[in-house]
């Protein structure tokens, strides 16, 4: 006697299976058989007509127990002879099978690649031809099929679709869970997306050299391509916890360009907004760190002031932005100037108009003096040049 369970397949997915039992007596014949689950009572007797060999496949119930399940069977003969018992053994799997999508066609469901392959990785060993007829449903957002093909990895356990030409400019496919399964049968799952198909571009922003003046207007400039002439780039800044629009530029055929009257220290990047047909472009971040303008008045800073020692100068200056704290610094230096030496620094907060002032009573000697500001969430650090002044 032998029996086959669920046709030979060592797992299933559902309770409901069947048993082959297959007996042979040719004396007597064999007039009944019997079956039972992972050692639970025996069913009782079901009768066939008597043969001398019966082969019948018969439905049969397992438990509701994941897991190794064995099935035990007997037959019996006309005069009540009972066989041995024969088993065979399933693997009752319930568990659908889970799905990743592990390509790299590119972030936000947008690919620049007109037949891209679409990978899906699986968490456990699954049925090649249930992936090939169909592993997964690929149609317009409208739920036209898009045709594809189909190929497997047992080994990566790994399926992957292709369509079979080249998708048009700005077309958007759905992909969603087919036909895969498992090799016990379940279905696989995973979260339906889309993808769409859009043309390349790039926007380069120009180096900014050096901390620009509060006071200079600065111009930006970007470099593109993919990107039409005369489409809108902008350049946003980084506010708050978002980017927001800042100013737009329109493209020519060299790029983007614009000019800042009144610069703002910040994070900036350039960002072409996709017009369904080309990628969102944005560019790699750049910091301004704007300077602030500190100067003294009605001082040259090529040619040295003479003054008289022991008569009293006003230093007088101005500090753009207003409100910001300078420190104005007192130099001794060697008669060419190519030296100087701090010798007092005092700190000044300046008033309307960011006009700030000092007195000071010259000594014999060469000197200068410098203006300087530390540098604060807003502002780069600050310094003017050293105003130079003779005093015989």
């Amino acid at each position: 006697m032998t029996t086959i369970l669920s046709n030979g397949k060592p797992r299933v997915s559902t309770t409901s299976t069947t048993v082959r039992v297959a007996a042979r007596d040719t004396l007597s014949g064999v007039s009944a058989y019997r079956t039972r689950v992972l050692g639970t009572d025996w069913t009782d007797w079901t009768p066939v007509e008597t043969s001398s060999l019966v082969n019948i496949e018969v439905p049969i119930e397992l438990l509701q127990i994941p897991g190794i399940q064995r099935v035990d069977a007997q037959a019996r003969n006309s005069l009540g002879l009972i066989s041995d018992v024969v088993s065979d053994s399933v693997y009752l799997d319930q568990l659908k099978p889970t799905a990743q999508r592990i390509d790299k066609l590119g972030s936000n469901s947008v690919t620049t690649i007109s037949r891209p392959s679409i990978v899906v990785g699986f968490n456990e060993p699954m049925s090649a031809s249930s992936w090939l007829n169909g592993g997964m449903r690929v149609t317009t957002p409208e739920g036209v099929v898009i045709g594809g093909t189909f190929t497997f990895s047992s080994s990566l356990i790994r399926g992957t679709w292709q369509p079979l030409a080249a998708l048009p400019l700005g077309t958007t496919i759905v992909v969603s869970p087919g036909e895969a399964q498992d090799v016990a049968g379940n279905l696989a799952e995973f979260d339906p997306f889309t993808l769409t198909y859009l043309a390349p571009t790039k926007l380069v922003g120009a180096a900014v050299s050096e901390a620009p003046f509060i006071d200079v207007p600065l111009k930006l400039s970007a470099t593109s391509s993919g990107i039409l002439a005369g489409s809108i780039v902008w350049l946003e800044r980084y506010i708050g916890a978002e980017w927001e629009g800042y100013l737009s530029s329109t493209l020519t055929a060299t790029g983007a360009r614009l000019i800042i009257d009144v610069p703002e220290s910040g994070r900036y990047r350039w960002r072409y907004q996709s017009d369904g047909l080309r990628k969102e472009a944005i560019s790699s971040e750049f910091t301004l760190a704007v300077r602030p303008r500190l100067t003294l008045t009605d001082l040259s800073t090529t040619t040295a002031r003479a003054v008289v020692r022991g008569r009293a100068v006003t230093i007088t200056g101005v500090a753009n932005p207003i409100g910001m704290p300078v420190k104005v610094t007192l130099y001794s230096c060697n008669s060419s100037f190519s030296t100087c030496t701090p010798r007092e620094t005092t700190p000044l907060v300046p008033g309307d108009g960011g006009q700030f002032s000092l007195v000071w009573t010259p000594s014999k000697g060469y000197w200068a003096w410098g203006v300087k500001s530390a540098a604060t969430a807003d502002y780069s650090a600050g310094s003017s040049p050293l105003y130079h002044f003779r005093a015989p």
